[in-house]
């Protein structure tokens, strides 16, 4: 079986002056796009020691379910909101699994096996997890960030 969900990371950069603002958008869009039908995972992290730099972590079922999130009356706002006070927008970066993904993968490295997907709280994060913050198990099994972020929303 293979994995056909959408997986991406947004970056952005604030415009100076304008982090609390930018912080106050990505949480408040957070409480839409985590109710699409479809979106398993949005989380938003702000560097530290760059506090104008933002990371969103997205992951869809599929592509039609990012698609339809795409096309959300709310997305288009949120960026005509965003353009003005970032610099040139938001970078999207797509991954790919660099190994088993599937349902019983991920459950295979969660300690509660029940939950397999969309793993949104610490009791769910594998044992060998050195990741900060809410991470889904996914992408606790398939990326080692190098770089310390702080959970914004």
């Amino acid at each position: 079986m293979t994995d056909k969900r959408k997986v991406l990371i947004a970056e952005l950069t604030s415009r100076e002056g304008c982090e609390a603002e930018v912080r106050s958008v990505l949480t408040e869009y957070a409480v839409h796009v985590r109710a699409e039908p479809g979106n398993e995972v949005f989380e938003c992290y702000q560097t530290e020691g760059a506090p104008q730099r933002f990371v969103v972590y997205e992951i869809y079922s599929d592509e039609s379910a990012f698609q339809a999130h795409l096309a959300a009356p709310m997305n288009k706002e949120i960026n005509q909101r965003l353009s003005s006070i970032t610099e040139g927008g938001s970078s999207l970066t797509f991954l790919t699994p660099c190994g088993e993904s599937t349902e019983a993968g991920v459950a295979a490295h969660c300690r509660k096996p029940s939950i397999s997907r969309g793993c949104r709280s610490n009791d769910h994060i594998p044992e060998h997890s050195n990741l900060p913050g809410r991470f889904s198990c996914h992408t606790n099994m398939g990326f080692r960030y190098s770089w310390s972020r702080k959970r914004i929303c």
